[in-house]
This record gives structure tokens, C-alpha cells and sequence, in this order.
């Protein structure tokens, strides 16, 4: 696979974590107790030899009554006309765009183009859309980046058939 992988560095959670920790009622030891872990590890997670587990980051934001930092995604997809999607022909992204609540989520970020998803989508909209996957009922009448055999991503509507293994695909 040819993107490479985003790093977050545990700077960003660590000053989130310590200005959460100055609230009054707030501490390591119940930081501690929240996360299910020993004071130690908190500690160390502070001083930045452990990393926060995307599993723990919303424990913290209950905990400290706080919401996470959003995180920088990169843009890496175009859809253009037809409502195709394009990824970017460089290593670089087009973009990084700050999202929040998608933390310990595979995800990834396309940016609008044109006019010919309006009203729906306008230039410059963001749509996220997660690893490939088979379709489920819960996907009937709902828009969906689909990759066809052909390997071509469209962002369509999925309408489900009578016959369950057969999905029709609406602008």
C-alpha cells in the first residue's frame, strides 16, 4: 500500500491529558482508576513513554470532562465528475483536515471537486469513508463510496433488490 501511515504524536494527547488534570477534582490517581490501569502507567503516560491506546482516548474524555483533540486526516481523494473517486497520484496528501471522534477509526478523506454532486455535496465538501466492505441491509437507500470490480470508487446511493445478493447504484 502506497499511503503511508499518519503518526499522532503522544504531545498532543499529553497536554490535553495535563491541562485536564489541573481541574479541580482531577487527578492521576482517578485518571488511574477511569482507565482501569496502576498510577505508574499514568505516569509514565504523562512523561510520554506510554502511548495512550485508541481505546482509552474517550475514557480520558469522560474522565477529565473534556473532548480530545481532533485529529489532522489527510485529504488523499478527489471525486470529480460522475461522482468518481480519485486518489491523490503523489505520496503527499492534498490537505490534512482536523476531525473528532473518528480516533482508533481506519478511515479516509475525499474532497469534493465541481458542482455535479449538488445539492447533496458542493465543491470543497469532505466525505469519510471507511475500509472496503460487503453490503449490508443497513446500507439499503443510504450514500456509500462503492469500489466496483473494475476497481472505479463512486460515491452512489445503494439500493437493494429482491434478490438480497444484487444491489442496484443511483446517482
Amino acid at each position: 500500500d502506497r499511503r503511508k501511515s499518519h503518526s499522532y504524536g503522544a504531545g498532543m494527547f499529553v497536554g490535553w491529558i495535563k491541562k485536564g488534570l489541573e481541574k479541580v477534582g482531577k487527578d492521576q490517581k482517578g485518571l488511574a482508576q477511569a482507565l482501569g490501569i496502576d498510577r505508574s502507567a499514568v505516569s509514565k503516560l504523562l512523561s510520554g513513554v506510554r502511548q495512550l491506546k485508541a481505546d482509552e482516548i474517550g475514557k480520558v474524555a469522560a474522565y477529565l470532562d473534556e473532548p480530545p483533540p481532533d485529529r489532522m486526516m489527510p485529504v488523499r481523494y478527489r471525486v470529480g465528475a460522475g461522482q468518481a473517486v480519485y486518489a491523490v497520484d503523489t505520496d503527499d496528501p492534498i490537505d490534512y483536515e482536523p476531525v473528532s471522534g473518528l480516533w482508533g477509526v481506519e478511515a479516509e478523506l475525499a474532497v469534493v471537486e465541481g458542482d455535479s454532486m449538488r445539492p447533496v455535496f458542493g465543491r470543497g465538501a469532505r466525505i469519510i469513508f471507511g475500509p472496503a466492505r460487503g453490503p449490508s441491509p443497513e446500507d439499503h437507500r443510504q450514500m456509500r463510496v462503492v469500489r466496483l470490480a473494475d476497481d472505479r470508487m463512486l460515491v452512489k446511493t445503494m439500493i437493494r433488490t429482491a434478490d438480497p445478493s444484487v444491489w442496484t447504484l443511483e446517482s
